[in-house]
């Protein structure tokens, strides 16, 4: 059994494509999510590799709409001074631009995983700035 997602949100900053130690693309997304009672919501560090990053870095620009699909799953993890964690990872399996470079929609698939790690501590950090 698998959950899934579905976000949309105004993308933070114009993506920017890097390289991984091991010769990897990748790129780190950040959008910022509104609810209808307007509680903002922000969602950082997405990550993206390979041909879906290189795809998504040309497609998208910042203050762009943008909605992210795909599976949900969590991580139990230890950081560098031992304490575990849990991190909520999501596998982004498509993109939507909604308001494109060229105003118009554009919809891609992508077989590639994508994480999007946060711990809850940072999550919690942003919902006490409210």
């Amino acid at each position: 059994m698998s959950a899934t997602f579905n976000i949309t949100g105004l993308q933070e900053k114009s993506p920017k494509l890097e390289t991984s130690q091991n010769g990897k693309k990748y790129l780190k997304v950040s959008l910022t999510v509104t609810s209808s009672d307007n509680r903002k919501s922000w969602f950082n560090n997405i990550m993206l590799w390979e041909s879906m990053a290189e795809d998504y870095a040309k497609k998208t620009k910042e203050g762009q709409e943008i909605e992210l699909t795909g599976d949900i799953y969590i991580k139990m993890e230890t950081d560098q001074q031992g304490k575990k964690k849990a991190t909520i990872a999501l596998s982004v399996k498509k993109f939507k631009v909604l308001s494109s470079k060229e105003e118009e929609s554009q919809e891609e698939d992508q077989s590639m995983n994508s994480d999007f790690d946060f711990d809850a501590d940072s999550l919690m950090d942003n919902e006490n700035k409210e």
